[in-house]
């Protein structure tokens, strides 16, 4: 697998052909949770943990950009947590980022119905001044259990 810095500099770019064609959503999700979790216990500047390019790359522009890969990734975020790993990291994190317009809020809410390690994110998402109180109400309901 190529580097970290690679991965993250064909983001930088503005390739996401090279990124799927050097990493999948599932090793991006996986090393994004290592990454995650291991930085909570011990916090590491950025930069010196090999792992910190999953974070690093869900911050370049062109992730957000492209519909079809931030849901590929979020999903398989949601799909790939560990075992008791905290939801809020995922919600807080991609999921509050993600959530910024009516199409964007219909697959969340197709998501949270499906899975529940996606419902349990949902719920740390914070309200967004750039919903309208109706389209935070639809986030905070969508969270909620079956």
């Amino acid at each position: 697998m190529p580097s970290g810095r690679e991965i993250v500099a064909a983001a930088e770019r503005g390739d996401l052909r090279a990124v799927r064609a050097m990493v999948s959503v599932d090793e991006i999700a996986d090393t994004w949770w290592r990454y995650t979790l291991r930085t909570v216990e011990t916090p590491e500047d950025w930069g010196t943990d090999p792992d910190d390019w999953a974070s690093e790359l869900w911050h370049e522009e062109v992730v957000l950009t492209d519909e079809e890969f931030a849901c590929d990734l979020i999903r398989a975020l949601a799909e790939r947590a560990p075992s008791g790993a905290d939801m809020g990291y995922l919600g807080a994190g991609p999921v509050e980022d993600f959530a910024t317009n009516e199409d964007r809020l219909r697959w969340i809410e197709a998501e949270a119905a499906r899975s529940p390690n996606f419902r349990a994110a949902l719920a740390n998402v914070y309200p967004r001044a750039s919903l309208s109180e109706e389209q935070n109400a639809q986030l905070r309901r969508a969270a909620e259990p079956d």
